[in-house]
């Protein structure tokens, strides 16, 4: 007899010996393995099912993202930064649609989640000269389209650190 976690756990060898005892049937140990098997296949009510990774197709997925995301930026900013923040913005909105709805990946929708919020802050700290206070509601009702669309669930957070961040650059 073993404790785990505050459960007795009883070895074959004890339900064995407890039968040959006559304590209990064969049927009822029998019965009572079928039992725990069952519920070892049963998750828990208050089990999480949640993979931040689904596979290594999540990183790759990642990196094809930011590659892309700062490529674009990279180029466009020669031309005209508000435009590459705009686009950047733009193209995380639109991966998101692909990733996150239909894909259902979590990794790429936090980044992409973020991605998109950082790009409408910076375009709108650009556009708006530096004025955090704007930047941040504008950046924080985005946030909050972002969130009604695809329910990202720690788009609160990055809201939050929003506030943080324009409460830093005050």
């Amino acid at each position: 007899m073993m404790t785990n976690q505050g459960y007795i756990m009883y070895t074959d060898d004890a339900l064995n010996s407890a039968v040959e005892q006559e304590i209990f049937t064969k049927d009822a140990v029998s019965n009572f393995k079928q039992h725990v098997e069952s519920l070892k296949q049963t998750p828990s009510v208050d089990e999480e099912n949640f993979r931040l990774i689904g596979g290594f197709n999540d990183i790759f997925v990642v990196i094809a993202c930011v590659l892309l995301l700062f490529s674009s930026f990279t180029v466009l900013r020669v031309m005209s930064f508000p435009l590459a923040t705009i686009v950047f913005s733009l193209l995380a909105w639109g991966l998101a649609e692909f990733f996150v709805l239909r894909r259902k990946m979590a990794l790429p929708a936090i980044v992409l989640l973020l991605s998109f919020v950082g790009g409408v802050f910076g375009s709108s700290m650009y556009l708006t000269d530096s004025s955090p206070l704007i930047s941040t509601a504008l950046a924080s009702i985005a946030a909050y389209f972002h969130y009604r669309r695809f329910q990202v669930p720690i788009t609160t957070a990055a809201g939050t650190t929003l506030v943080q961040v324009s409460s830093l650059a005050d």
